[in-house]
């Protein structure tokens, strides 16, 4: 489905915006394996998880306000009762850790500041790479948080969606191949590989924002992190309507909506 870019730039923010978004929308359905497509987008359950506290700190190591590590390691122990992985709580309790190998979608749930800040394709490219080496030091989390993040920046320096889309997509399957790797079922499917391509297919679905998360909820399964990726990219696109982003900004803490004004600011002063 093709998707002209937007005439007006979008909000420089809007990924950061947009993977909270996805990660509320999607929290209230995580687990389950059958959602109505009708399901309402905003619901008194919903909340902001990990997806949205670490996106935060990789948000503050981008505007260089702290090493990505203590930052990673902070907000954890700000915040440590929300649904983190396993080997990630491991790792945030040892002040001693070392950088962990995993592949799972942790690794681009938390990438949405990194395309909004860098300074250019080069630095999104480095920037990404960085972003996932303290947690998610395997090459298929490296791949897929690069893509992510080149998609975003792709999509708001105004390249058309579909292009964008389908040129990550093929980079993706491209690594899984050369890897004999099936992202569909390597790992019940919750890796950083797969749950990329899935956002890439729910954008690629869609015509509007809320169109792209809604695909990523009734898919199922991980819902707050598919949707947290899947609205990042969107949020390139798409403009996020402004209930949605009021809404969403009210729930947030004290702390979360700071960083998001001192992106803004960042932004603002580019």
């Amino acid at each position: 489905m093709s998707d002209p870019s937007p005439t007006a730039p979008l909000p420089r923010d809007a990924p950061l915006v947009g993977a909270i978004i996805g990660d509320m929308v999607g929290s209230r359905f995580e687990g389950k394996r059958h959602v109505d497509p009708d399901f309402g987008l905003i619901a008194p359950t919903c909340r902001y998880t990990d997806d949205t506290v670490l996106s935060c700190a990789v948000a503050e190591w981008m505007l260089g306000d702290a090493d990505l590590t203590e930052a990673l390691r902070d907000w954890y122990h700000a915040d440590p009762f929300l649904p983190y992985g396993s080997r990630f709580k491991a790792w945030a309790r040892d002040p001693a850790g070392h950088p962990t190998d995993s592949f799972a979608n942790g690794a681009i749930m938390r990438l949405s500041p990194v395309p909004i800040l860098a300074r250019d394709r080069e630095d999104v490219l480095a920037r990404a790479h960085q972003s996932v080496l303290p947690t998610h030091d395997h090459p298929d989390a490296r791949a897929a948080a690069r893509q992510v993040a080149l998609a975003i920046w792709r999509l708001q320096d105004g390249a058309p969606r579909d292009v964008v889309v389908r040129e990550a997509r093929m980079s993706l399957i491209g690594h899984a191949a050369r890897h004999d790797i099936d992202p569909r079922t390597h790992a019940g499917g919750l890796t950083a590989l797969a749950t990329a391509l899935e956002a890439f297919e729910c954008v690629e679905m869609s015509a509007t924002f809320e169109a792209a998360i809604r695909q990523a909820v009734v898919r199922g399964g991980d819902t707050d992190t598919r949707a947290a990726v899947a609205g990042s990219i969107a949020a390139a696109a798409h403009p996020i309507p402004e209930s949605l982003r009021e809404w969403a900004e009210s729930k947030l803490s004290t702390r979360i909506k700071a960083v998001i004004a001192r992106v803004r600011d960042r932004i603002a002063a580019a």
